[in-house]
């Protein structure tokens, strides 16, 4: 109540928080407080596989599979078989054959039959002279056409021994150096053969390489496979001890926000207390004022 601009009375109102719940939501706050003092802490352990023994064995089996020369061999043995040229086969002319065969081998078997040609034409001669000194006509006309004509025959005996063994030798040179045509052929034809087999094999033997190198890169990749399965269970224990750690550390957060739920569901049922206190200032003297101005104001009446 107020006389004129005076004040009258006061009050005071004063909250209380419930002694539980001031507790519970200072603890959280200086807990939360904490937390954040903390910082980011990052994770310190591994969180990727290393690769397992049996990977790393099979990098090491496959680089040696690549680097054994096995590849290169195999390229070498194709380059060798598409790269050879067609096998050739040449014949020699038999007239090729005929003049060493004629040459050397008819005066070697005439020979001693022309010696014994020789002295069978010495001993005529001698005879055809014995005689013409016999009969004391040596040095006539008639001795000297007697060994002509021994002469001539003699030299027609000797062509025709010669002749007939140069037809022989060319009978004989020609069946000889046909067989030897057919044999250089055969062993030509079979050369040939034999080359054409060789580079079959090495075709074959490029194969068998390159097989063998498949083989053994299957070998390192079954083994790497296996290796997967160990590295692939190692990550997944990686990962569960991230995860882990990652539950620990919103654990904290997950307790602060679920303290702060608790503490406004505690305030909503024990609210906090209030007292008021109301002051009041003394009007006793202008109770008095008034008083006497109303026995003034009665005198004049």
């Amino acid at each position: 109540m107020c006389f004129g601009n005076q004040e009258t009375g006061r009050k005071e109102t004063t909250s209380t928080a419930n002694p539980a719940v001031a507790s519970a939501a200072t603890g959280n706050l200086s807990f939360v407080q904490n937390l954040r003092d903390q910082g980011f802490k990052p994770y310190e352990g591994p969180q990727v596989a290393n690769f397992s023994d049996q990977q790393k064995n099979s990098f090491g089996l496959t680089d040696a599979i690549v680097g054994n020369g096995t590849g290169d061999a195999s390229k070498a043995l194709i380059n060798t078989y598409s790269g050879a040229p067609a096998q050739s086969v040449n014949a020699n002319t038999i007239a090729s054959g005929m003049s060493p065969y004629m040459n050397e081998y008819v005066m070697r078997a005439l020979a001693p039959q022309m010696r014994q040609m020789d002295i069978s034409n010495a001993k005529d001669m001698a005879g055809v002279n014995s005689a013409a000194t016999s009969a004391g006509a040596f040095g006539d006309a008639r001795a000297g056409i007697e060994a002509a004509n021994t002469r001539f025959n003699q030299n027609v005996q000797r062509e025709g021994v010669i002749g007939n063994a140069y037809d022989r030798a060319f009978n004989t040179a020609i069946g000889a150096s046909a067989q030897d045509q057919s044999n250089s052929l055969s062993a030509q034809n079979a050369n040939a053969n034999y080359m054409e087999q060789a580079l079959q094999r090495a075709l074959g033997g490029s194969s068998a390489l390159q097989g063998l190198q498949n083989q053994q890169l299957g070998v390192a990749g079954a083994q790497n496979q296996m290796g997967q399965q160990q590295t692939a269970r190692d990550q997944a224990e990686l990962t569960a001890k991230y995860n882990q750690w990652l539950m620990a550390q919103q654990q904290p957060r997950q307790d602060a926000a679920l303290v702060n739920q608790t503490v406004a569901a505690g305030a909503n049922a024990m609210p906090a207390s209030t007292s008021a206190v109301e002051s009041k200032p003394d009007n006793s003297g202008l109770a008095l004022a008034g008083s006497l101005g109303t026995t003034l104001l009665s005198a004049f009446i």
